[in-house]
C-alpha cells in the first residue's frame, strides 16, 4: 500500500502510483537530483480532501493570504513554495522531501493536480537558489586590521571557524631585501583575512534551514582548508565613512562659525583647514550625517534687568558644494538663570543636543562643511566648549572601500564576490568526491561523506545485500554501464596571477590539474571535472621570512 502525505496530511492518490518513483544515482552535474529520490509527474484526483489540502487553488476567484512560516497546506497553501512531503510503501518511508505543484487541470467539474516529489536534497538546492557567498553572515568576525590580530590569527589554523591571515604574495607587498631578489619581509598588505571552508559549508547549509552530519568535515585536514581573499586590493564594506570631534566654539552675538573638526577618522575625504571636506571615491555614497552636540557653556555680559530664566539656541547648517544643503533653526539646547542687573561672567552649564539624521548623497568631488550659530534672545555672549561632540557620516548600505591599516573591517565585504552558494557547495563535493544523502529519521538533515567511506561495508550503518538478490527473476548485468570515458581530467579554474602563469607556460597545464587514465580498452572519451576554485601555487624561499611590526606601521 502506497501513501503520500503533505505537511503530515494524507492525500488521495490513484492506483499505480508506486510505479512512478525513481531512485537516482549520484550525479555531480545535476545537483538538483544528486543522490535523492524523486517521482515522475503524479496525477492527484480532485477529491474534496485534496481540494481542501491544496487550498482550493483551482478556483479562479480564490485568493489566499499565506504565511510562509506556517505549514504549506489548506488555506495557507502557496504553489510558489515547497510543501513538506513524504511517501510510504507498506508503512516504510521511501521518500522524505518536498512536493511541487506543476499544473492544475480543470475540465468542467473534473479537477486533477499534476505534482512531483523530490527528496530533501533536491529541496536543499532549490532553497539555495541564487544566494551568493556574500549573503552569508560573517559579521561576528569583524575586527581591526592590525599587526596584533594578523599574528594572533595564526593560532587559529586548525579551528575550522573564525578568520586566518595566510601569507600570499599578491604583488607589491614586499620590499626586495637582497641582491638575489629574495623577499624576506612583508608589508601588511600581503595579509588578508581568509575564512574556513568548513564554516562556509556550515553557514550555507544552516541558512537554508538544514542540518548536517559528516565525519569528514570534522577531520583536521578539512578544518585547515581556507578560501583566500581574491580581490586586487583588500576591500570591505564600510558603513561609517567619516567621524570627528568638534573643537570648542566661541561665537559672537550675530555671526555663525564653521565647525572645526579634530581626531578625524576617514580616508575617503580630503579636507581644508579641517572645516571643508571633499569626497574622493568613485563610488557614489548615499547615507546620512549624524551630529551630537554636547559640552558646557558660560554666559557673559547678560543685559537682563531682572531675575529671569533664559535659554540658549543653536542653528546648524550643512553646506554641499558651497550652498546650504540643510538647515535646522532655533534649536533650544540649554537654560540659565539671570540675576537682577545681569552678570559679566555667569556659572557653567552643561548641554546635550542631538540633531536628527541628515540624509545626504555624495558623488566624486562633492564638498561639504557645517557651521553653527549660537545665540541668546537677551543678546548675551555664550562661550561654548564642546565635550564629546561628534559628527559621523554613515549608511545602512555599506560601500566597498580599500582597507587601510587600523581600519575596523566589516569582513563580509572581503568575501568572494558574485559566487553562488550552490556552485561553491558543488565544487567542494567534486573536489573530495563526496556523497550526500538525507537522514532517514531527522527532517532536513544531510549526511555527507566521501565515496570510499560511504560504500565501506565495514561501517555498521550500511548493509551488504548481495545475498538478498531475487535470483528467480531475470538478471541483466552491464559490466561497464557507468564507465563512459577512459580519461578523467580534473581541473582548477585558470587564474592569471604571476606564478600560475609561469607554471602554465612551463608545464602546459594548470597548477594542480591532473589527468587520470583508467587504461580501459573500450572507452575512449574524456570526462572533465572542474571546480570554481583557482589553485594557489606554493613557492619556496631559502631565506627565513620575517613579518615585523615595522613593515605594517
Amino acid at each position: 500500500m502506497t501513501r503520500i502525505f503533505i505537511e503530515d496530511n494524507e492525500l488521495d492518490i490513484n492506483a499505480g502510483f508506486s510505479q512512478m518513483i525513481n531512485y537516482s544515482i549520484d550525479d555531480l552535474n545535476n545537483l538538483d537530483s544528486k543522490t535523492t529520490s524523486f517521482t515522475k509527474t503524479i496525477i492527484l484526483p480532485g477529491t474534496s480532501k485534496n481540494n481542501r489540502l491544496l487550498g482550493n487553488i483551482f478556483e479562479f476567484a480564490n485568493s489566499n493570504y499565506t504565511v510562509d512560516s506556517a505549514p504549506n497546506f489548506g488555506y495557507n497553501f502557496n504553489a510558489s513554495k515547497s510543501a513538506k512531503a513524504r511517501i510510504e510503501v507498506n508503512g516504510m518511508q521511501v521518500i522524505k522531501g518536498v512536493m511541487r505543484l506543476l499544473e492544475i487541470i480543470v475540465d468542467g467539474e473534473f479537477v486533477e493536480y499534476e505534482v512531483a516529489l523530490f527528496g530533501e536534497l533536491g529541496g536543499f538546492f532549490s532553497k539555495l537558489g541564487a544566494n551568493k557567498l556574500t549573503d552569508l553572515d560573517f559579521s561576528a568576525y569583524n575586527h581591526t586590521y592590525n599587526y596584533t590580530n594578523i599574528v594572533n590569527s595564526w593560532d587559529n589554523a586548525n579551528a575550522g571557524e573564525g578568520y586566518y591571515y595566510p601569507l600570499i604574495d599578491y604583488g607589491n607587498t614586499s620590499p626586495i631585501n637582497d641582491s638575489n631578489f629574495f623577499k624576506k619581509s612583508f608589508y601588511f598588505t600581503a595579509f588578508r583575512p581568509a575564512f574556513f571552508v568548513k564554516e562556509y559549508i556550515n553557514k550555507i547549509i544552516t541558512q537554508a534551514g538544514y542540518t548536517w552530519e559528516s565525519n569528514f568535515f570534522n577531520t583536521n585536514f578539512f578544518k585547515r582548508l581556507i578560501v583566500p581573499n581574491n580581490q586586487v586590493r583588500l576591500k570591505y564594506n564600510r558603513d561609517k565613512i567619516f567621524e570627528s570631534n568638534i573643537n570648542p566654539v566661541t561665537p559672537t552675538i550675530s555671526t555663525s562659525q564653521n565647525l572645526i573638526h579634530s581626531n578625524i577618522v576617514t580616508d575617503l575625504f580630503t579636507n581644508v583647514s579641517s572645516t571643508t571636506f571633499t569626497y574622493t571615491p568613485a563610488q557614489a555614497f548615499v547615507g546620512e550625517i549624524g551630529f551630537n552636540f554636547r559640552g558646557t557653556y558660560t554666559v557673559q555680559n547678560s543685559n537682563s534687568s531682572d531675575t529671569l530664566y533664559r535659554y540658549a539656541f543653536a542653528t546648524i547648517r550643512v553646506y554641499k558644494n558651497g550652498s546650504v544643503f540643510y538647515i535646522d533653526t532655533n534649536k533650544r539646547f540649554g537654560g540659565y538663570a539671570t540675576t537682577l542687573g545681569g552678570f559679566l561672567t555667569g556659572p557653567t552649564y552643561n548641554f546635550s543636543l542631538r540633531f536628527p539624521p541628515i540624509p545626504i548623497t555624495f558623488n566624486t568631488g562633492d564638498t561639504w562643511k557645517m557651521d553653527v550659530f549660537i545665540y541668546d534672545t537677551d543678546g548675551a555672549v555664550l562661550n561654548v566648549s564642546s565635550n564629546n561632540s561628534v559628527v559621523t557620516i554613515s549608511t545602512s548600505n555599506p560601500i566597498l572601500v580599500t582597507a587601510q591599516y587600523n581600519d575596523f573591517l566589516l569582513v563580509n565585504g572581503s568575501l568572494p564576490q558574485n559566487v553562488l552558494q550552490k556552485d561553491f557547495f558543488a565544487s567542494i563535493l567534486k573536489m573530495f568526491n563526496l556523497m550526500v544523502t538525507e537522514d532517514r529519521f531527522t527532517e532536513k538533515k544531510l549526511v555527507i561523506e566521501p565515496y570510499v567511506d560511504f560504500y565501506d561495508l565495514s561501517r555498521s550503518s550500511y548493509k551488504d545485500w548481495s545475498n538478498k538478490v531475487d535470483r528467480s527473476q531475470v538478471i541483466k548485468i552491464k559490466p561497464m554501464s557507468e564507465i563512459n570515458a577512459r580519461y578523467y581530467d580534473i581541473k582548477f579554474k585558470q587564474d592569471a596571477d604571476y606564478f600560475n602563469e609561469q607554471y602554465r607556460k612551463k608545464y602546459i597545464e594548470g597548477y594542480g590539474d591532473y589527468r587520470y587514465d583508467n587504461q580501459l580498452d573500450f572507452a575512449k572519451d574524456t570526462i572533465t571535472t572542474d571546480v570554481i576554485f583557482s589553485a594557489s601555487p606554493l613557492v619556496g624561499t631559502p631565506i627565513t621570512i620575517r613579518f615585523s611590526q615595522q613593515f605594517i606601521n
